[in-house]
């Protein structure tokens, strides 16, 4: 068996305790010394004579089970190399044997008292029995997803339902305050950081700490006294997921499960005396990085089912899907209404009750109230199980700019028009699923938008820096974001929508789009830039008027250069009005040349006016400047 490195398992190697535990099982190997002869199975040994003092231990495991208060029990896993005494023969032949044997020592202690009430309860010979409570050794909670329910019940069934039994079943809010009081907490309102970093922190012992003061703008000393909870209200939490409900009911899973993990560390740590929690997802005064990101983690994780319990949410969610029926229909606002009603009900934020019942199964939540580039997406739905917990449909112009149109998948069909960015999706270029609304921006069709897995492109998210690796946040966070926020994400392709396109079709578009393009090559390759837009207005049909919608540039600019009168192009509106046409990757490097302009390799200024020409000719002028400005750069359409 692998040995299983932590530091609970480190630290009852120390002199502090090995001592003990080697009496202890010199002793017990000394009364069973049948065990050890049935080990020596090489030799016709008769019986054991005696055992050599200088047995050797080797700690394997240890077993941690949380109990009542700071009590813990644990089980610690030993391999036992022994010399012994074994007699042969008829004549007693008298030699010594090695044997090995695993034995599991059964240990207490309480951390409140630093183990020094540490025992001994018993030794047998190797027999794992699985913790009902188990901790790791660190003496964080092993917590599975699928047990949150049964932990924040644990909580709420301790110190709440039996002041409040109505509210296991009834859809009513969780009183927070009152929670914290049962469970010996004070909270405590106040800020925290000057930058508002801070949302919230749980003390385990009493502490002076400097604590920001708003009215004086400076940081001041302030006694804070054990068990108690501070929360800065005015931090946004992963942008609106930190209500003050939430950040209670996060520093109270803290104080509930996580008070041994912070015990442990206080023994090597005399000055730790509290647990900060920051609004980028991460936890401070945690004793490892992996230690403190399993418990922000958990709290995060149980925080929502404590403040919305399984049996009165599901049962109020279910009344309110009947209602709105919406279990068939789900490409209207209705979904977005249900949640605002549980989020009201509850008294949580909406990115609360979305991921609740996300949580419970209900996948029509995931495409409801998707905040990216400042605004909210339409809500829209899919097939079920089309999108795993790190995907998505929904994604930022940003990371089309920086991500999507570098990959080769899926590049050229970007420049093909054979898919198109709208309502920040990338979809299938095809009038089932784009249309346009009557200011002739694209939106989803009313069939996109309950068909997403068959027309949009599924990318995958992986956190890079500001986040808590596999924490089940992270696409929320992603899809609830601001750029304020210390949050780094990345994107990748993680599928196409199979799309079903006749080949003869195929062929036939492709010989007359190659025909055009060559045909319209031949023909500028002489021309002005003014000549250009002249001569392609007249072949695409486009008016005037039409052009100065769709590109954004007014008509007397376009005049002047058509007329010849301005001969020096400005890149912007090259790149506005070259992207309004439509046009092809040849036609558009033709028209670049011939306006005596170019675009540099590697400035990001000039990739994002490339991007923009190429990728968004679908687009209307208010999406090509929404996306310069997101990329950081002034808007195409700036006068001359």
């Amino acid at each position: 068996m692998e040995k299983a490195a932590n530091s609970f398992l480190e630290y009852l190697g120390t002199d502090r305790f090995y001592d003990k535990i080697y009496k202890s099982i010199f002793s017990w190997c000394t009364g069973n010394k049948d065990l050890l002869l049935e080990k020596i199975t090489k030799y016709n040994i008769s019986y054991i004579g005696h055992i050599e003092e200088d047995i050797e231990l080797d700690y394997i495991n240890v077993w941690i089970d949380s109990k009542e208060n700071t009590k813990i029990e644990f089980d610690l896993a030993v391999e036992v190399s022994v010399d012994v005494e074994g007699v042969s023969g008829k004549h007693h032949d008298r030699d010594l044997y090695n044997t090995n044997i695993w034995v599991m020592v059964y240990c207490s202690g309480s951390l409140i008292n630093r183990l020094n009430d540490f025992r001994i309860l018993g030794i047998e010979e190797f027999n794992k029995s699985k913790p009902k409570k188990p901790l790791s050794g660190d003496f964080v909670p092993y917590i599975k997803k699928s047990e949150y329910d049964q932990y924040a019940n644990e909580i709420l069934e301790k110190y709440y339902f039996n002041h409040h039994p109505e509210a296991r079943v009834k859809p009513i809010p969780v009183n927070v305050d009152e929670l914290a009081i049962n469970m010996g907490l004070s909270v405590c309102d106040t800020s925290i950081s000057k930058n508002r970093s801070i949302f919230g922190q749980v003390y385990f012992a009493d502490a002076e700490a400097k604590i920001y003061n708003t009215d004086t703008l400076a940081y001041e000393k302030r006694q804070i006294k054990k068990d108690t909870i501070l929360v800065d209200s005015e931090a946004a939490y992963l942008r609106s997921y930190g209500s003050r409900n939430m950040t209670i009911a996060h520093e109270c899973v803290h104080s509930y499960y996580h008070r041994h993990a912070f015990l442990f560390a206080q023994m090597f740590n005399e000055n730790l005396h509290f647990i900060q929690c920051q609004v980028n997802g991460v936890m401070k005064n945690g004793e490892s990085n992996t230690t403190a990101d399993w418990m922000e983690i958990q709290a995060n994780g149980l925080a929502p089912y404590i403040l919305m319990p399984k049996e009165s949410f599901e049962a109020y969610a279910n009344s309110l899907f009947e209602h709105y029926n919406q279990f068939s229909r789900i490409g209207s606002n209705s979904i977005n209404r249900i949640i605002d009603e549980l989020a009201k009900t509850y008294e949580v934020t909406i990115y609360a009750a979305r991921k609740r019942l996300i949580d419970l199964g209900y996948e029509q939540a995931i495409g409801a109230y998707n905040w990216v580039d400042g605004h909210y997406v339409r809500p829209y739905s899919f097939k079920k199980g089309s999108l795993a917990n790190d995907e998505t449909y929904t994604v930022s112009y940003k990371d089309v700019y920086n991500k999507v149109v570098t990959n080769p998948i899926i590049a050229m069909s970007v420049l093909m028009n054979d898919y198109v960015f709208v309502e920040n999706h990338l979809c299938i270029n095809h009038p089932n699923y784009i249309e346009k609304d009557q200011n002739g921006d694209l939106i989803l069709s009313d069939y996109a938008l309950v068909h997403m897995d068959e027309c949009c492109v599924k990318f995958k998210y992986q956190t890079i820096r500001g986040f808590n690796e596999g924490s089940e946040l992270g696409l929320i966070c992603y899809l609830s974001r601001d750029t304020s926020k210390e949050i780094e994400f990345d994107l990748e392709l993680s599928k196409l929508p199979e799309k079903k396109i006749d080949e003869s079709l195929f062929k036939e578009r492709y010989r007359i789009h190659t025909e055009n393009v060559a045909e319209v090559a031949k023909a500028i390759n002489d021309m002005t830039f003014g000549e250009i837009i002249t001569y392609l207005m007249k072949y695409l049909d486009i008016k005037l008027y039409e052009l100065e919608i769709d590109s954004g540039v007014n008509e007397r600019t376009i005049r002047r250069y058509t007329s010849g009168e301005n001969k020096k192009p400005d890149k912007r509106t090259v790149v506005a009005l070259l992207r309004a046409l439509n046009l092809p990757p040849r036609i558009c490097d033709i028209a670049v040349r011939q306006a005596g302009i170019s675009f540099r390799n590697g400035d990001k200024e000039d990739n994002a006016l490339l991007n923009a020409m190429m990728t968004l000719r679908n687009g209307s002028a208010n999406d090509a400047n929404r996306f310069m400005k997101l990329a950081g750069f002034e808007p195409l359409n700036k006068e001359e």
